[in-house]
């Protein structure tokens, strides 16, 4: 039996196909990137060893697989049970396409998510609100599944970097992941790495997880999970605007700029704006700042300028505050989610 959800009425299938689609370009565009020496460089060292091929196929499987439970929720058919062997299947699977190429399996994953994007196309406000067994999530709707596709080719990406950095030289990969030095990377690394940490908790979030208040008796204001959230897309926002007017040599801040008004303000505006598109606003932001790093001259990272807390930093400053804020407030959703028991387990 499947049962309806409370949804973001702002969450579509119009914006969910496009978001499949944009995420797919961004797969193909890193993995197209790749030297035919990185495909078997090793990315887990833990089971089986996955390489980068590996990892591609792996995310081919995942793709018709999910295809496959989002059809069988919307036709009413039973979904895997808990005791479903989600590690064992995916091992199984790596081995299954083992004799497939890197090439073919770009090819395969190219034709795949065109189809998952038509399948999330076709779908009514009804659809995306039917509940269904995710192996690894367990009973979510198929709006949230259709976001775990496109979350879970990013961490798997992200694992990839990670991996290949471990022998970073600056021609190392071309396109989507191209950098100009290895002091870029390290910027980027330092960027990943705390977005992760963020993308972690929100990937965690259920429903009800965005009404809990995170700072109890120590806020005046009642911030909760929601509000806390929309103060980072903000945020994300407005230290990004500043660290471009620096590097262009303007001074973005005005004199008497009240940042904690500001912050409060935000929070305030975006009060009737769903979680899902404020999520969406998080990650749009982290795609820019990362085009930002890639596009600004190198000499230009040492520019300073007035932060809106008032002390001066160079760009490249901005970057990791822009960073670090982010797992700063990751780790306090972390925490109150903790506190009322809403995470079993700890997260990585």
């Amino acid at each position: 039996m499947h049962k309806p959800a409370i949804m973001n009425p702002n969450t579509s299938s119009g914006h969910l196909a496009d978001r499949l689609r944009r995420s797919g370009r961004a797969t193909r565009d890193f993995f197209g990137g790749l030297r035919p020496r990185d495909w078997q460089h090793t990315v887990y060292r833990e089971g089986s060893q996955w390489s980068v091929r590996d990892i591609l196929a792996h995310l081919v499987s995942a793709e018709h697989a999910m295809q496959e439970l989002l059809r069988d929720i919307r036709s009413g058919k039973p979904t895997a049970t808990s005791d479903f062997n989600i590690d064992e299947f995916n091992e199984g699977e790596v081995e299954r396409l083992g004799q497939r190429g890197a090439q073919m399996l770009l090819l395969d994953f190219n034709t795949a998510r065109a189809a998952t994007v038509a399948q999330a196309e076709t779908m009514s406000a009804a659809d995306l609100q039917l509940h269904g067994h995710h192996p690894w999530f367990g009973n979510v709707p198929i709006s949230k599944i259709i976001k775990i596709i496109y979350q879970h080719n990013q961490i798997h990406e992200r694992d990839v970097r990670r991996a290949l950095r471990s022998r970073y030289d600056p021609n190392h990969l071309r396109g989507a992941y191209k950098m100009p030095d290895a002091h870029k990377a390290d910027i980027r690394a330092h960027i990943d790495t705390n977005h992760q940490s963020f993308l972690d908790v929100a990937a965690s979030l259920k429903p009800a997880d965005f009404d809990i208040p995170v700072y109890g008796g120590r806020d005046q204001h009642g911030w909760r999970v929601q509000s806390v959230i929309a103060h980072l897309a903000a945020a994300a926002s407005g230290m990004l605007h500043s660290a471009r007017a620096i590097a262009a040599g303007e001074d973005p801040v005005p004199p008497n700029f009240d940042l904690a008004r500001w912050n409060q303000r935000s929070v305030q505006k975006a009060a009737d704006v769903p979680a899902e598109l404020l999520l969406d606003r998080i990650e749009q932001r982290h795609q820019e700042w990362m085009q930002f790093l890639d596009e600004i001259p190198s000499t230009h990272l040492q520019r300073r300028g007035r932060h809106a807390r008032g002390d001066l930093l160079t760009v490249e400053g901005f970057m990791r505050r822009y960073a670090e804020h982010e797992a700063h407030h990751a780790s306090e959703i972390r925490n109150a989610l903790r506190r009322l028991n809403q995470v079993k387990a700890p997260l990585a």
